[in-house]
């Protein structure tokens, strides 16, 4: 795969230096089969109840505060884009797309600019299981890329799970 971009725990994006992730908390959810560790200061808040789109699944936030939480996962029993509300171009211009590796599995990087705050944020998107899954970050917090490092497929026992012949899109 061709400009591809792999993100581990050990790197940082260049000019950073590495956070290091081993004291954060993990979010495990068993039920759609991922984690993903987030700093130990930050709460987690189970947002689901507020759907963006039907095809919807589980919507969790992270943030240092209840109720601004900048980065979210959300999983959608669909492959349209703009099931995500990062990624859909009626609310989204997309700047900047980059092939990355995320939990070992072929994925995407948008850079996006909310078209009416201006906001840049950050996604980054997997499709896996028929579902997309999205870790995003709006406003983009400096912890962003070493949180998406941490995600991970795993079994219910917690052993990685990858199937690296999944590829959503032509690249």
């Amino acid at each position: 795969v061709r400009n591809q971009v792999s993100y581990t725990p050990s790197r940082a994006p260049s000019g950073q230096p590495a956070i290091d992730t081993s004291d954060w908390q993990t979010y495990r959810n068993d039920e759609f089969g991922f984690e993903v560790k987030y700093p130990n200061n930050w709460i987690l808040q189970n947002v689901t109840g507020m759907l963006y789109d039907q095809r919807e699944i589980l919507s969790v936030g992270f943030g240092q505060k209840q109720n601004n939480l900048p980065i979210g996962i959300r999983i959608v029993s669909t492959n349209d884009l703009r099931a995500i509300p990062m990624l859909d171009p009626s609310i989204f211009e997309t700047q900047r797309e980059e092939n990355i590796i995320i939990g070992g599995m072929s994925g995407k990087k948008y850079t996006m600019i909310n078209s009416s705050t201006k906001h840049v944020c950050l996604a980054g998107v997997i499709y896996q299981h028929a579902k997309i899954y999205s870790i995003t970050s709006c406003p983009i917090v400096s912890e962003f890329d070493q949180i998406l490092s941490t995600f991970r497929f795993v079994d219910k026992e917690g052993n990685s799970q990858v199937d690296s012949s999944v590829v959503w899109w032509n690249d």
